[in-house]
Parts: C-alpha cells; structure tokens; sequence
C-alpha cells in the first residue's frame, strides 16, 4: 500500500507545533510529512522585540532555529514559496506548486502561513539576509534620536519599551487611532494598565489620532490632526497581512475580505475535504496569537489523521479565552486573562513568564532544544 502524503505550508508558530504533535503520532510505513517554508529557518517571533534593538545577548543564535531536530528523520523540508495549490478528484488530494515549479502531492493539506509583519519584523528569506536585515535595523534604532511608532499595538508598545530599555535616552513616542492602546477586544482596564506602565518607562502617546508619514521630512512627522512630531525612525505596525495569496487558486471564496481562511469549526476548508488551516490567518473575532495555536493544533492533528483514515473529522476548535503578556523592557509588563472583569498581572508576575527571556524557552522547547534560554 502506498504512503500517504502530508504537506505543510508554512514553519512559523503554528506549523512547527503541529508538526512537533503530529509526528508523535506519526506511523512511518502510511505516512510521510514535508514541510514547506520560504526559511530555512525558524523564527520566534516574540524574541524579535528585543533581538530588532541589541545585540545584547547575541540573540539571533538563539531565535533563529533550524528544523533539523524538529523533523529528525522523519519528515522532510522544502526551501520554497507556494504560489498555488491544485486539488485533483475528490479523494485524491492535490499538489502544492512553488514559485520554482515544483510539484508536492498532497492527501492532507495544512496551511499555516503565517502573517507578514511590517519592519523592523519583516525578515527575508535567506540566513545570511536574515542577518544583514537585524545589523541595519539595529543601526537605524541606534542612529535615531527620536522614534516615533505609527500604530498602537503590541509590537509598538514592546519595540519602544526595548528601547527605552537600552537606550534610555532616546524619545519614543506611539501615535494611536483609539483611546487606549491595543484592539478592544481586549478590555478597557487592562488597556489603561498598559497606558500607565508605559507612560511611567517614559513612552509617550498621542492618542486619537493617526500617523500616516513613514519617512521624516526635515525631523518632523505630522498626524491627521496637524500634530507635528520630532521623528529621526518611523516604525510602522499594524498587524501586518496575511500570506494568504497563494490560497485564492482554492477558489474565491475561501478567504475573506482581509485575506483570512475561512474554515469549519474542524479548521477544514468549506467544500475542500483533507485541506486544514491553522494559526493567526483563521477567520475568526479572536487575536490568534502565539498561545491559542496549542488548542489548534489539537484540533487540526486528530481531524487530518481522521481523513487520511476515510473518516470525517469530527474534533472541533470552540474557542479560546483572550489571554496576553506583554513586556515593556526586562523588568515591566502587563498580562492579561480575559475572564470575569478582565484580570490583570503586574510586572513582578509578567517580567519573571515574560519579559526577562521573552518566552524563548517555549520556542526552543518546540523546535527540540529542551527548555533552555540559549
């Protein structure tokens, strides 16, 4: 009889726990698993903050992972960019073609591709690039006197408090389109709690009001409102763009309008039998971060293996509770649990699960290097 295929697109958060799980319950004489991504290595992203300011710690030998001790001997991976996928006869699965013209059957199809964040997060490809690009931003942050960040959400917020971490004399400064910081789906106490941690670290805000400048015109940016503002460096972040592109040769109607995959509370595709999807591109009201992709993936894997068996999946994702940590340098932070009223924990509990190593021993712990900080 011959194997069954499993391919995965995408190495990022979400794609390495699921194939961490699924090659726990892997049987090598049915099946066989590749993995599809444009690095050759794997990134953890919540690091980045730091890593993008200092070479303090010499981070990126720690944060950027290769896969050889999370796929072993039993999986294999595929350098490449998919730009389509091709399902055959129901039944029969499909291919996934890269940009170079390679050809991967498919009978299970994960998608987990992850999001495209802006800089100083948006890493190319290549190790060596990958390299390049963090000496240039470090640079950039090193030579700028004043910062000002177009955006006001995580990122922003823990960007400028790394900042203000190694460079205590910099000004930085976040422009906000609300009232408080980060999306309301998060609630009002713990966006003050943020506000007034952040403030107190010496991070200002404008408030209502947004910052559509990206470059600096004589030292100055000016917001919507004509507030004009000191700026050597902007840094822009939004939440970034789906990669989800390739995704559309499914058929129009499997993303939505912001470039996210519509799914099944199984995280299959509608109408595409064997084609899951997994990670912060689900079309879903929650923030599919980094915590929630444990629920995932304990979906996705049952459900996959359930198909390649002839059998309908039948585990479902319902939901997950909204829960953060965000650091704002080594020793201040705010997490958040989004039950009752919304509870908050301060910087004692948050700095000693969050920002002093930034939850690296987690992405070691996946990738196979045990639960270390380096």
């Amino acid at each position: 009889m011959s194997k069954k295929d499993i391919v995965v697109v995408g190495g990022g958060g979400a794609g390495a726990m699921f194939v961490k799980e699924i090659l726990r319950k892997f049987d090598r004489a049915r099946y066989t698993l590749t993995l599809v991504n444009a690095r050759p290595c794997y990134i953890y992203l919540p690091t980045t903050v730091r890593m993008a300011v200092t070479d303090h710690g010499n981070l990126e030998d720690v944060v950027l992972m290769p896969f050889d001790r999370l796929l072993g001997d039993a999986g294999t991976l595929v350098l490449g960019t998919v730009v389509a996928i091709e399902k055959q006869t129901p039944g029969q699965g499909g291919d996934v073609v890269l940009r170079d013209g390679t050809r991967l059957h498919y009978d299970a199809l994960v998608l987990a591709p992850g999001t495209r964040l802006e800089n100083p997060l948006d890493y190319p490809d290549s190790r060596e690039d990958i390299q390049k690009y963090i000496g240039d931003w470090r640079q950039k942050i090193k030579d700028a006197e004043h910062i000002v960040f177009s955006g006001g959400g995580p990122t922003s917020v823990e960007i400028a408090g790394e900042i203000r971490e190694y460079f205590p004399d910099k000004h930085t400064t976040i422009v906000q389109s609300r009232s408080l910081p980060f999306n309301n789906i998060y609630r009002d106490n713990f966006r003050r709690r943020i506000l007034k941690e952040s403030q107190a670290f010496g991070i200002e805000f404008v408030l209502n009001d947004y910052l559509d400048e990206t470059v600096p015109k004589d030292g100055h940016v000016t917001t919507r409102k004509g507030q004009a503002l000191r700026a050597d460096l902007v840094i822009t972040s939004h939440g970034g763009h789906p990669n989800t592109e390739f995704i559309q040769s499914l058929g129009a109607d499997v993303l939505s309008k912001y470039g996210f995959v519509r799914t099944n509370p199984t995280l299959e595709l509608p109408d595409h039998p064997g084609v899951f999807c997994i990670g912060d591109v689900i079309d879903n009201p929650e923030r599919n971060r980094l915590g929630k992709y444990v629920k995932h993936v304990n979906v996705a894997v049952p459900n996959v293996l359930a198909r390649l068996n002839g059998k309908e999946p039948k585990k479902k994702y319902t939901g997950s509770i909204e829960t953060i940590a965000i650091s704002i340098g080594s020793e201040r932070g705010v997490s958040y649990i989004g039950i009752l009223w919304g509870i908050c924990l301060g910087s004692w509990i948050t700095s000693i699960f969050q920002s002093r190593h930034l939850a690296i021993q987690g992405g070691r712990w996946v990738m196979g290097y045990g639960w270390t900080t380096g």
